[in-house]
């Protein structure tokens, strides 16, 4: 769920030709990028923007503060909703990237910031879609904890929302590691 990528499968009458993946790692500064989505849903399917490759490398926080961190290829390119997971390609047609997320909202100072957009690397969409499909989960990601049902009745009893509940926060895991 951190990086909202999910495998497919789609049988069509036709034959397709697949897309050629690039290198994101040859991606330089300054270097032309198309991003391909359907902001805003399927009235805009297609849409087609271009911009720049701003950053390399960039870590960008999923959900709320102390997210999950991801590597990011950043681009000035128009990422809108909707157009998270579309492709992002450098100028031989070739995927770099899978477009995530956008910045928009303010800095420190209060000055507003629009139009940072970011993609996941082509390698590293590769090796969590080798897992998923392999596995049908992403491999070297587990919360390692233990987690029971608190019913309805034993909630009620402690003051609590019925639901799951972590259990046991299993040594040596992902919590252990993270701090």
């Amino acid at each position: 769920t951190n990086t909202d990528l999910a495998v497919i499968k789609v049988e069509v009458q036709q034959e397709l030709t697949p897309a050629q993946l690039g290198d994101p790692d040859a991606l330089v500064l300054g270097e032309r990028v198309v991003a391909i989505g359907n902001p805003g849903g399927i009235s805009l399917s297609g849409t087609i923007t271009q911009g720049i490759v701003s950053g390399l490398d960039r870590t960008v926080t999923v959900g709320k503060v102390g997210g999950a961190q991801i590597p990011c290829i950043q681009t000035d390119a128009a990422i809108n909703s909707g157009n998270s997971g579309g492709p992002l390609f450098d100028m031989n047609g070739e995927v770099v990237g899978i477009t995530t997320a956008k910045y928009s909202g303010y800095t420190e100072s209060g000055a507003s910031i629009e139009g940072i957009g970011f993609a996941i690397p082509m390698d590293d969409v590769i090796n969590q879609i080798s897992d998923l499909c392999q596995y049908g989960y992403i491999t070297g990601a587990y919360m390692a904890v233990v987690v029971m049902e608190m019913d309805t009745s034993v909630a009620e009893a402690y003051g609590l929302p019925a639901g799951l509940k972590i259990a046991e926060v299993v040594p040596g895991g992902a919590a252990d590691r993270a701090g």
